[in-house]
């Protein structure tokens, strides 16, 4: 509801509040004499009734203008609400895919800066400040070098999902599920169960440097940096003359598959099986593709071994 609609409302109420007073203080004042001059009967009943008859209509205004405007504060408490919660959303999801690849972009930092811009229009004090602090920390983070992507270690991850919780509980409070935080207690069990499965996590992702064109990357965004590379060299490739070029080396998996078709598994999923974030989605001459993002030990080696042979791509 707009703001202004809200306040010719308030003031509309006021009016009719001081008119209802006015009229109460001057029937209380000066009914009585007046009651007195006129003569019984009709007249008498008619000015009696009259003044009831306008006392009722100014009240029943009153009250009405007032229901109007508890229900346009109604509308515009729901309004903020939901635009809360799709923010706080929306800044939770970009962190999340943070999280899951372990790798800090442009990208993703653009966005939650304007992601701040957004908090302070509708956030509470403690809830931007909170998230002030989130945004420090990957700033700081992201400012170690000068790559488009900066791969985040394991004590910036855990320090990450600290400032992440505490920015959480801050929006709990904000948008009135709780009038206070959650317990410490609370808090330092749900974050090391964080670090207990972030520790997992690192075990099982091969945090190993290889060097391609003068610049080193982890594994999966290896090949993503192959594949841009062959695609900016040949941009007139299409899906199939690519699927030509880079068949699957073991299995019958792809190395990459159209866009829809990997947002297609996120959605169902939960999961990102591709680089399909701004910035890693390739575009060949028929349409984009997302390039796997599922390598390790196992499948890496004979890719790269293809590389080598059939199209002369030299890694290390």
């Amino acid at each position: 509801m707009n703001n202004s609609k809200l306040k010719e409302t308030k003031k509309r109420g006021i009016q009719t509040l001081i008119a209802l007073l006015v009229i109460a203080i001057s029937v209380y004042l000066g009914f009585t004499p007046l009651y007195a001059l006129i003569p019984e009967g009709v007249p008498k009943a008619v000015i009696g009734s009259s003044f009831g008859a306008i006392f009722v209509i100014i009240l029943t205004m009153y009250l009405l203008n007032k229901q109007t405007e508890i229900e346009q504060e109604s509308k515009r408490g729901e309004r903020v609400f939901d635009e809360k919660v799709q923010l706080y959303q929306s800044i939770l999801k970009t962190i999340r895919l943070i999280a899951e690849d372990g790798v800090i972009s442009t990208t993703e930092v653009k966005q939650l800066s304007f992601s701040m811009l957004n908090l302070q229009m509708v956030g509470a004090d403690d809830t931007v400040q909170s998230f002030s602090n989130v945004l420090k920390h990957i700033n700081a983070v992201f400012s170690e070098n000068d790559d488009d992507e900066v791969e985040i270690e394991q004590e910036q991850e855990k320090e990450l999902f600290s400032l992440v919780s505490n920015f959480s509980i801050q929006c709990r409070i904000d948008l009135g599920i709780s009038e206070k935080g959650i317990s410490k207690e609370l808090i330092s069990s749900v974050l090391s169960v964080v670090g207990d499965t972030n520790n997992l996590s690192k075990r099982k992702r091969d945090t190993t440097k290889i060097l391609f064109k003068g610049k080193s990357y982890a594994k999966n965004h290896l090949v993503l940096a192959i594949f841009k590379e062959f695609i900016e060299n040949n941009p007139d490739t299409n899906f199939e003359q690519l699927a030509n070029k880079f068949p699957p080396t073991q299995g019958n998996r792809p190395h990459f598959v159209k866009l829809e078709e990997a947002l297609e598994h996120k959605e169902k999923t939960g999961a990102a099986r591709h680089f399909i974030k701004e910035g890693q989605v390739l575009s060949l001459k028929d349409g984009a593709i997302a390039v796997s993002n599922q390598w390790g030990i196992a499948n890496l080696p004979p890719f790269l071994e293809h590389c080598r042979e059939n199209l002369g791509i030299k890694v290390g």
